[in-house]
């Protein structure tokens, strides 16, 4: 065996797989042997070697390099070619250079490239498009434009030239022309408490993340960035290099575990992140850089741990090999002792640890992008209440300059990745605030702490911060933007070419047809784009202006005026905050008042948390008291709340589930209470021991002969003999005791959110709780005023269209009108609707005339299938009385009560921000829902619908309230060739009528 038979070669994994192919280890060779080798197996290799070297070789460049220069010669292009035109038209007498830089062309004269460069300072816009191009982007397209003619023609301009265009671009000369801004972006100084909100802001904020493991990467990404001052290109895909899918990969980092002699049963967690993408150095392997960070398990600085997001995402993707859970990593049995590296699954060294979110959930190859990273940070912000919007290089600018203070110089270039004899930090980094005490320095005091404090208070980015700060533009403002002259004009051209279109289509279409329309169809494409940047790039510039308005003016809002309301608040929907129908954050709840005195078990649970959290988040809005389980789940039928169809929202399905299940259990309450029962009604005597055997014998066998007068015996021998009952389930439930009601009515008031039961049935305990929302909204409006009285009806708070009018969701009339539109979302009703037409019936019980519409289609519905048609054609009163005596033809009243009453009754846009109600056609009436009639059958009169089999119709399966209704009116007209006859009522056939 030698002297080296004790090893073993189980232990030298690398040395068994050598021994299986054979020698590794080579003989010393000439040059000559080796080159043979090498061209004789390496084919490629061969034919580059045997080929031609007399050709131009580019210098290679990162692409945002390339990028700049492909700019910059399509800039020289567009330049030449407007030389050119001068010199066609006989407007210059300079003759334009040939356009491409290539092999070839000729160096242009000193005056020709001072020429571009004037050109670049009159054509390029600014930032805002009002303004010159910066001086330093004037000044890096010049270089630019230099280094072109080294790399792809083989020129160099001389030092004399580089002097002379640098004393051009800073001639009073030029400056007397132009005026070209040498001003820099405000630093943005984030503080521990700005950090502390946003990751606040993150975990309890709606409508930002889709799911979870999204909010989990924003989270980590602003703290990793806020504590490595990382370039975001580093750990995500870089804007420069989109498409590229390079980004930080689990076999980037590693997980170390260290004995803690304090601690000896929780060693502590290390995690070392080493970045690869390095700015201007990508493809060299030596320039990396490696931070390490361990767990923050303090109760006070949980919030901006930045391990913690960073075990979610790890256990989530379950990239290490033998530990499934973070109780066994962090709480582990068998402690170590010696610093240990935790094994990462193979499967998982390449898997990126941001992935983009996709529309069916999180991808498994694509990298988050700069620009989704950048939007999510912005988004944070404004929810936030910062004055102005955050990005990552404010997160990087910020440490940067703590770092400069608190470790000095060298290692803050080593932090930014700045190289040894950079200047870049002191020219875009550094901070031109000084925060000391300099009266202390003056007067040689020592600094005064509190007084450092307050000057950092002032200038974090945090400061001033109001949550109340306009994110949209107000009604007013909107309608402004709306009416500007060339915003209509676009919006005139594009309604001119679809209405030309829709003539053409109306009748036959030759193919010199088909080719117009074609052409304006093109026309109103352009003009509905062109009109869609304009209005939205004008929109966020004005909502940027609102908001700086906002914070300036904060002073006089605060303490000049402080009672004065900065939004207009209506009486109902104007006060229907919406916040106690979102999901709070389970985590938020927790992270700072978990303490169980243990603070590793409590990060434990923190971090399981996390993990728990299923994957899509739910931001729709749910009733009070009613949410989805951990799973996003129906806690009632455990259905998947993110796999519903389109149609139902997650908030509507558990709320008629609750319902059901309500319904159920007072259904259950009502039977347990049930007496056994003998029926009464004529001379049955039928025993019952259950409740629903009961009513249903009721409802099938005696109900139908109840139209004539009742029957049931009230004592042996006398029988109730009550004729004309309008309600016979009020008249049972007064005299007889009996709810026949075969499961108890449950109805939830959106208003008080509370659920009410009819357990009697005669629907009284609906009525009075109705009747008290009646006298506090609408009595007022109940009376109509005299005859000739002067009454107002102007719409107020909405921007009206030729099609449309446009109103604040949740904006009502402040008590000074009736309000019936209700505020509703994600198909919850934060505010219900209600009909005008019933509220004011007086014929009508109170419950059907304060009934709550959860859904505006419904009003829509029942309004123009009820009330519409009741229309004369002219001669029409408002059926609120408080619109006075006003005649409206048909058409009239119903564009008063969208616009006066902002009741949808011809449809409604799909809008957040804004709520759109559609304006009905002259020629047309408002969109109803139509069903298909037939001209021979049977019309219900309880669904007025016309059927072919009126006895299968009214003996179906009674599951719903409508086929309740349907057997509890049991009426039916016969229908031949379109007309119905007289109304007959219904009894059931007997069995040998069915039979038959």
């Amino acid at each position: 065996m030698g002297g080296f038979g004790y090893l073993s070669v189980s232990f030298f994994p690398s040395l068994t797989m050598a021994a299986t192919s054979g020698l590794a280890y080579k003989r010393k060779r000439s040059n000559g042997e080796v080159l043979q080798e090498r061209l004789w197996n390496n084919p490629v290799l061969k034919a580059h070697f045997d080929s031609s070297r007399d050709v131009h070789h580019y210098k290679k460049l990162t692409r945002p390099t390339i990028r700049n220069h492909d700019l910059v010669k399509e800039h020289y292009r567009q330049f030449t070619a407007y030389l050119q035109q001068l010199f066609d038209e006989g407007k210059s007498e300079k003759p334009p250079q040939a356009p491409e830089i290539v092999i070839g062309t000729p160096l242009p004269t000193l005056e020709y490239m001072k020429d571009f460069l004037c050109y670049l300072v009159s054509a390029l816009q600014g930032r805002d498009t009002s303004t010159f191009i910066r001086y330093e982007t004037l000044r890096g397209y010049m270089y630019t434009f230099l280094a072109l003619w080294p790399r792809y023609v083989n020129v160099h301009p001389t030092t004399a030239i580089r002097y002379q265009l640098n004393a051009y671009i800073q001639s009073d000369e030029l400056k007397t022309s132009v005026n070209l801004s040498t001003k820099i972006r405000d630093l943005k100084h984030v503080e521990p408490q700005c950090l502390q909100i946003l990751t606040e802001t993150l975990h309890s904020a709606s409508n930002i993340f889709r799911s979870h493991r999204t909010q989990l990467q924003i989270a980590f990404l602003i703290l990793f960035s806020a504590a490595s001052a990382a370039r975001p290109g580093s750990i995500v895909e870089s804007g420069c290099y989109c498409g590229s899918n390079e980004a930080l990969t689990w076999g980037d980092l590693d997980f170390y575990l260290i004995p803690d002699d304090e601690d000896p049963a929780h060693p502590s967690l290390v995690v070392d992140i080493q970045l690869n993408l390095v700015k201007g150095y990508r493809d060299v392997d030596h320039r990396y850089q490696k931070i390490l960070f361990t767990l923050e398990i303090r109760k006070e600085h949980r919030m901006t741990c930045i391990v913690l997001p960073l075990l979610g995402l790890a256990f989530q993707d379950s990239v290490f090999a033998h530990f499934h859970s973070v109780d066994s990593l962090l709480c582990p049995e068998r402690p170590p002792t010696t610093r240990v590296k935790l094994l990462l699954r193979n499967e998982v060294m390449n898997l990126l640890v941001f992935r983009k979110e996709e529309q069916g959930g999180i991808s498994d190859t694509e990298a988050v992008t700069h620009g989704s990273w950048l939007s999510h940070l912005n988004k944070l912000s404004i929810v936030a209440g910062f004055p102005k919007p955050l990005t990552p290089y404010d997160l990087r600018a910020s440490q940067g300059n703590k770092a400069d203070v608190e470790l000095g110089e060298t290692a803050r270039k080593t932090l930014m990745l700045h190289d040894p004899k950079s200047q870049v930090y002191f020219n875009k980094y550094k901070s031109k605030t000084i925060t000391a005490d300099l009266s202390a320095v003056s007067n040689r005091r020592n600094q005064d702490q509190n007084k450092v404090e307050l000057f950092w208070q002032t200038i974090t980015v945090s400061s001033g911060r109001d949550t109340n700060a306009p994110t949209d533009l107000m009604l007013k403002e909107r309608e402004n933007l709306l009416n500007e002259p060339e915003l209509v004009k676009l919006q005139n051209e594009k309604d001119k070419a679809t209405n030309k279109i829709r003539q053409l289509l109306a009748n036959e279409q030759s193919e010199e047809v088909k080719v117009q329309i074609a052409e304006l169809r093109r026309i109103a494409a352009k003009a509905y784009n062109t009109h869609r940047v304009l209005y939205w790039g004008e929109l966020c510039l004005r909502i940027k202006q609102a908001r700086q308005r906002f914070f300036d003016e904060a002073s006089v809002r605060q303490m000049l005026s402080p009672s004065e309301p900065i939004l207009f608040k209506g009486l109902m929907a104007g006060n229907s905050n919406d916040s106690k129908y979102r999901i709070e954050s389970s985590f938020l709840s927790l992270v700072n008042d978990l303490d169980t005195g243990d603070p590793v078990s409590d990060y434990c649970t923190l971090v399981n948390i996390l993990i728990s959290q299923p994957e899509r988040i739910l931001y729709h809005k749910f009733y009070p008291g009613e949410k989805p389980d951990d799973e996003n789940k129906c806690p009632h039928c455990s259905q998947i709340l993110t796999n519903l169809p389109s149609t139902t929202k997650p908030g509507e399905h558990v709320h008629h589930c609750t319902r059901k299940v309500l319904s159920e259990k007072a259904t259950a309450q009502v039977q347990a209470q049930f007496t056994p029962q003998e029926c009464k009604y004529g001379h049955c005597s039928k025993f019952f021991n259950q409740r629903s055997e009961f009513i249903t014998h009721l409802i099938k066998t005696h109900f139908r002969k109840m139209y004539t007068h009742c029957k049931w015996q009230i004592s042996p021998g006398v029988t109730c003999d009550a004729e004309d009952v309008e309600d016979w389930r009020a008249h049972f439930s007064e005299l007889h005791g009996f709810n026949l009601d075969e499961s108890v009515l449950t109805e939830y008031c959106t208003i008080c959110g509370i659920w009410l039961y009819d357990i009697a049935g005669d629907r009284q305990e609906l009525n009075n709780h109705h009747l008290a929302h009646y006298a506090d909204l609408f009595d007022s409006f109940s009376s109509r005023p005299l005859e000739g009285t002067s009454v107002s009806l102007l719409p107020v708070g909405i921007i009206e269209t030729e099609k449309y009018i446009e109103y604040t969701p949740g904006t009502g009339f402040n008590g000074q009108l009736p309000e019936f539109h209700g505020h509703v979302s994600d198909n919850i009703a934060l505010v219900p609707g209600f009909c005008p037409s019933c509220v004011f019936n007086e014929d009508l019980p109170m419950r059907k005339r304060m009934h709550q519409f959860i859904g505006l289609n419904q009003l829509m519905t029942h309004f123009n299938t009820v009330h519409q048609p009741h229309f004369s054609e002219s001669e029409n009163l408002c059926p609120v009385p408080s619109c006075g005596h006003h005649r409206f033809a048909e058409q009239e009243l119903l564009i008063h009560l969208i616009k006066f009453h902002r009741i949808p009754l011809a449809g409604s846009g799909k809008h957040s921000k804004v709520k759109c109600l559609l304006l009905p056609s002259p020629d047309r009436k408002p969109l109803t829902h139509k069903r298909r009639k037939r001209s021979e059958g049977f019309r219900c009169i309880g669904c007025s619908v016309v059927v072919s089999d009126i006895n299968k119709h009214l003996q179906r399966k009674q599951t719903t309230e409508q086929a309740k209704h349907c057997v509890y009116t049991a009426k039916y007209s016969i229908v031949t060739n379109g007309e119905r006859g007289p109304v007959q009522i219904w009894t059931a056939p007997s069995l040998s009528e069915s039979q038959e």
